[in-house]
Order: structure tokens, then sequence, then C-alpha cells
């Protein structure tokens, strides 16, 4: 009977010291796997820039536009094979549903494109010709505009294959969003791909950080301001 005690007693040290061990190394392990993704993430963004600028070369400079037709942009890159399906629209750290084959004709994606200023020309002409997309070269400072970043919409818990210019823009927008420890991921208009800090998509719409519409110190406009 005193063995059997004895015996318990060395058990429940044993799950003691596990359990210890495993309080030590989660923290350690949650960090990798952070890391990981956002890893994959930085690798699926670049993987956009190179198609941006394939598609640059085919269409004379312009940036692909916010609609072909009917069909959303990330829908027209997949039939046109200039991404391989709806896995290239997702981000592991991204908790909204990932974009499938027949979620992405709704306009279902992880990664928010520029709307307003890339996608489209809504901020700069008349309604007959918004959805002029951008052209490379008409671009100032290229590497201080942001055209594809980590996207959600609180709204309705989607990620949305558009992105506003504004923390205020509805429903139809994703919002950036930081999803990796503080930090939104960006695709700049020069084809690298950086971090940007803020501990949530309001104060990623400051000035210096992503801005908003066409103030000074947005980073969505097709004139981007000096570094501070």
């Amino acid at each position: 009977m005193k063995r059997t005690i004895f015996t318990l007693i060395e058990l429940l040290i044993v799950i003691a010291i596990i359990a210890i061990l495993a309080a030590m190394l989660l923290p350690a392990l949650n960090k990798a796997r952070n890391k990981s993704r956002n890893a994959f993430c930085i690798n699926q963004l670049k993987q956009l820039g190179t198609v941006a600028s394939f598609y640059q070369g085919d269409y004379e400079d312009y940036f692909f536009p916010n609609y072909f037709g009917s069909n959303y942009w990330s829908v027209w890159l997949c039939n046109n094979r200039y991404i391989t399906g709806p896995q290239s629209l997702t981000c592991p750290a991204n908790t909204s549903p990932a974009p499938t084959e027949s979620t992405i004709v709704t306009g279902e994606s992880h990664y928010g494109y520029n709307f307003f200023h890339i996608g489209g020309s809504s901020r700069y002409t008349t309604p007959a010709r918004s959805d002029l997309p951008a052209r490379l070269t008409e671009l100032r400072h290229p590497s201080r505009i942001a055209i594809i970043t980590d996207g959600y919409c609180p709204e309705n818990s989607i990620s949305w294959a558009y992105l506003g210019d504004s923390s205020a823009d509805g429903a139809s927008y994703s919002k950036a969003w930081p999803w990796h420890d503080a930090t939104v991921n960006v695709l700049w208009a020069a084809g690298q791909v950086s971090g940007v800090r803020a501990r949530d998509y309001v104060e990623a719409y400051q000035p210096y950080i992503l801005g908003r519409k066409t103030n000074v110190g947005s980073r969505w406009k097709r004139i981007a301001d000096p570094e501070r």
C-alpha cells in the first residue's frame, strides 16, 4: 500500500515537471509559429508583387484594375494563370475564412488591393473614368505607396479583395489589419514588402503610418509624401 502511494506521488511530480516545461516552451513555440506565418505572408505578398510586375510588362506599365468586367481582380488573375488559385490569396495568420474557388467570385481575399488609388481612379477623375487603374510611371516615390496589404473587415468578419483608404470606410472594404504581432504586412508599388507597426487598424490609418485618403502622410495616394 505504501509503495502504491509513493508511486502516485512520483507520477504527480512527473506530471508537474512536464507542465512546467510545457509552460516554459509554449511561448517559444508560439513565437516560432508566428514567425513562420509572417514569413509565409511576406512570401505571398512578394509573389503578388511579381504578378503586378508581369502584368505591367503585358499592359504598358498599368496595374491591374479593380474589375475585369464583372470579375474581381483576384478572379481574373486566377483565371488567366497569373496566380495559381485562391491559396495565393491566403494568409495563415488571418482568422477569417480562407478564400476558395467559390468565395473569390464574391470578393473574398485575405489580401486587399488599394481600391481608390491603384486599382481605380475615383480619387482623381470623373466617375466615367474611375475604373482606370494607376500606371507605374505616373507614381512618385513608389517605394512609399501601398498597393496590397493584410486585410480584414470587422463589420462583417470577412476579408475582402478591396482596401479602403480610411478606417471609416464601410463594410464593402477591408481595412489594413495588423495580423502579425501588431504589424501590417504591406506590398509597396516598387515591389518590396515590409511590415508597418500598428496596434490596431485605426492606428494603421494614422498619418505617416499608412494615412488616409489624399491627406498629408497618406501612403495610399499616387504621389507619396516625403518621409518625416
